[in-house]
């Protein structure tokens, strides 16, 4: 039973690079893309600790959360590095967070990121905890000074200008190099292919994800695929493109994933 969950939790998580449909991202979504780049929900991301041993350390818990993440993820949990980054971009007005006050949102007061704070992905607003014990006293007397803060949201667009969609695709199928036939023969004036390495695919996807998250998931038979997957092949050298059948593959993962987020409500 236990396996059963874990392989229902993974396959619920957001696919890798795939670019949320909602106009605001939660700050769990938020740190999730920066360390993971999959704008995890917290209902997903907390799940691994719900059932952990009472008096489990933070460090453990961390650990819990950052091994249900499915892979390709970093080899440490990269969190504690996206709250920084979050706070970078927060303080220099590349980001702004959001809270709901009187039925509306408004941005958090500019006043707020003078001390030594840090955005949670419960999404609230914390001291924080790498900072000295004076300036952690200090924050915490100002915070509690204000009416609650929280659920912090963030604009998508914001975020996604921020922090864009980058994978990295592994090479394509190189099964064809090893056909007694030998290697199937190129169309004339076609692309190139990478026989070695990767294909950088980050300005690929980030342009298709943008399209989508734009004007939506195509229909079928409406032309709306074909026209992302030449916006996806027009982001590659003319001499040095993925084969036709690959771009059209990595495009239709993409609109399945976008897809399934719209699905779920994310």
């Amino acid at each position: 039973m236990a396996k059963a969950d874990d392989e229902n939790n993974t396959s619920r998580h957001p696919a890798m690079g795939a670019v949320p449909p909602a106009r605001h991202l939660t700050a769990c979504e938020v740190l999730n893309w920066i360390g993971y780049r999959r704008a995890i929900p917290s209902a997903v991301y907390f799940a691994p600790v719900r059932g952990a041993a009472p008096g489990a350390t933070g460090e453990q818990l961390a650990g819990l959360l950052h091994s249900a993440v499915p892979d390709p993820k970093p080899a440490e949990c990269p969190m504690a590095a996206a709250e920084s980054k979050l706070m970078e971009a927060l303080r220099a007005r590349r980001v702004r967070a959001l809270a709901e006050k009187d039925g509306r949102l408004e941005e958090l007061p500019d006043e707020i990121y003078e001390y030594a704070v840090a955005a949670n992905a419960r999404g609230s607003i914390e001291p924080d905890s790498r900072a000295t014990s004076a300036d952690s006293f200090r924050a915490l007397k100002y915070l509690s000074s204000l009416p609650s803060i929280g659920p912090l949201l963030f604009s998508t667009a914001q975020v996604m200008a921020e922090w864009p969609s980058r994978v990295t695709v592994p090479e394509e199928d190189t099964a064809a190099e090893h056909n007694p036939r030998g290697p199937r023969p190129r169309k004339a004036g076609g692309p190139k292919r990478v026989r070695k390495g990767r294909y950088d695919w980050s300005q690929a996807l980030e342009t298709v994800s943008a399209d989508l998250h734009a004007h939506g998931i195509p229909q079928d038979h409406d032309g709306g695929q074909a026209r992302l997957e030449r916006l996806a092949a027009a982001a590659f050298p003319p001499d040095a493109a993925p084969a036709e059948s690959v771009i059209r593959a990595r495009v239709a993962s993409l609109i399945a994933a976008h897809r399934k987020a719209v699905n779920e409500g994310r």
